[in-house]
């Protein structure tokens, strides 16, 4: 397995409002194909793997009369013990996001949650599902960055979303177990990978990445985020 290293640190703060802007400049009339699948992977984290079978996103409104979106996101890191009790990742996640009053988007990405906003207002029944290609999408967004940054060594891709989710949620004091619910993570273990390593540019407190998270398993609160990972490189370096 190769060891994971985040390109989040050599990306410039503002990465994520220009790749969207550029993009929606770029596709402006042409279909646009791939802008709501850049937009459901920004606004949920999912790994782009998910983005394969599918992101679901519905419109609703409550028992108490509030509208919210909800994101049905497939696991793509699932596997079972021979019970089929889950061992890792999760089966099934529903993020949910309630629309303010003042219509303030409940979300760190509101450029491309008005886009999937605007999409569940144009279909009869306020559903809508976004599939893609991941190594497509990602591909597409390397062009692009190289596009916006040619001197840079680093380069934006798919999963770069998914990392700018995590550092958000943690900015913003989401509870770990329900940032790793979000993530598809059965442990808050699994956190450790992601490095809290978000430039922030604006004031005041980061805004929340998701107003309330289900997942089809119990997320086990584990040790120390990092444990596992300090516990895995200290064996490699013991083995020289």
């Amino acid at each position: 397995m190769s060891k994971f290293k985040s390109k989040m640190r050599h990306l410039d703060p503002d990465w994520a409002d220009r790749i969207w802007l550029a993009a929606k400049a770029r596709n402006f009339g042409a279909g646009a194909s791939w802008l709501l699948p850049l937009a459901a992977l920004a606004v949920t984290g999912a790994r782009p793997a998910s983005l394969e079978q599918g992101i679901h996103f519905a419109a609703r409104r409550d028992e108490k009369g509030r509208i919210y979106i909800q994101a049905r996101v497939l696991g793509a890191k699932l596997l079972t013990h021979l019970d089929g009790t889950p061992k890792r990742g999760q089966k099934e996640v529903r993020i949910i996001w309630y629309i303010e009053n003042n219509g303030e988007r409940p979300t760190h990405r509101p450029y491309e949650f008005d886009a999937i906003a605007r999409a569940l207002m144009h279909t009869p029944h306020r559903e809508i599902t976004v599939q893609y290609d991941a190594e497509a999408i990602s591909t597409r967004l390397r062009c692009l960055s190289q596009e916006l940054w040619p001197r840079k060594r680093y380069h934006v891709s798919a999963i770069c979303y998914r990392e700018l989710f995590s550092a958000e949620s943690k900015a913003a004091g989401v509870d770990p177990a329900d940032l790793a619910a979000a993530m598809a993570h059965l442990s808050t273990e699994s956190q450790g990978k992601y490095a809290c390593n978000r430039r922030r540019t604006g004031k005041g407190q980061p805004r929340r990445t998701f107003s309330t998270v289900i997942a089809s398993s119990p997320v086990r609160v584990d040790r120390s985020p990092m444990t596992r990972f300090k516990r895995t490189n200290a064996i490699k370096a013991r083995l020289g």
